[in-house]
């Protein structure tokens, strides 16, 4: 059998991202903790000038059962203490977005309905933006950590905060360009929440365990800003 080629095409697109990355760790005692980090991520979705972002995070722990005055409670096997700020950033949008693409196009020529011929033209769905970025999210962590009656009951609970600025989204262009999208940084929104955990060691035999997890969360999503549309 034979395979017809000539309807046949390939696309490679070829992007990039170079990172950097640098860690702290800190302990004393077993009973402060510190982590501390910087990442910086250059991406080849985005234009010269405009590739870079920075993004910073640092988290503190106290393990309140290696105190002298919690020592001695023979019921509370853990007590932890944590909070966290970081930054993340997203770059997930089509590929050369800060670009005016060409795509293959017929051209017609000589008089009449014309002779086509092939060429190459700008895209006509979506212009290019040199100025889009990073999306940055920065979200704030507290937490707790209880274990009690011999690793039996175990109990987590986290209360958090995020912000995202610069919303990686595409936005209706002025009409006079033709075209009627393009990709921008626009809008912001928050999203707040809280999360129990609870595990239970209800039988531990040695041929027999029962365990019983479950959790509970409760989360906000609030659109604060969508910018202007064009």
């Amino acid at each position: 059998m034979q395979v017809d080629k000539s309807n046949t095409f390939n696309l490679k697109n070829q992007i990039g991202l170079l990172s950097y990355l640098g860690r702290v760790n800190y302990s004393y005692a077993n009973k402060y903790l510190l982590s501390a980090s910087f990442r910086a991520d250059g991406s080849s979705y985005f234009a010269q000038g405009n590739k870079w972002g920075t993004f910073p995070s640092i988290s503190a722990g106290w393990v309140a059962k290696q105190e002298k005055f919690l020592s001695n409670v023979t019921w509370l096997n853990n007590l932890k203490l944590r909070a966290s700020y970081g930054v993340s950033g997203n770059n997930r949008i089509a590929d050369f977005a800060f670009l005016d693409l060409l795509y293959s196009a017929n051209y017609p020529f000589n008089v009449g309905n014309g002779t086509p011929s092939s060429g190459q033209s700008v895209s006509s769905t979506i212009l290019g933006n040199q100025d889009i970025t990073w999306e940055s999210t920065f979200q704030t962590n507290f937490g707790l950590d209880i274990v009690l009656m011999k690793n039996r009951i175990s109990l987590s609970v986290d209360i958090y905060t995020s912000k995202t600025n610069k919303l990686l989204q595409q936005q209706a262009a002025m009409a006079f360009t033709g075209v009627p999208l393009y990709w921008n940084n626009i809008g912001s929104l928050r999203n707040r929440g809280v999360e129990f955990e609870l595990s239970t060691v209800n039988i531990n035999k040695r041929n027999f365990k029962w365990t019983t997890t479950g959790n509970l969360s409760h989360n906000r999503n609030e659109i604060i800003e969508l910018g202007n549309r064009g």
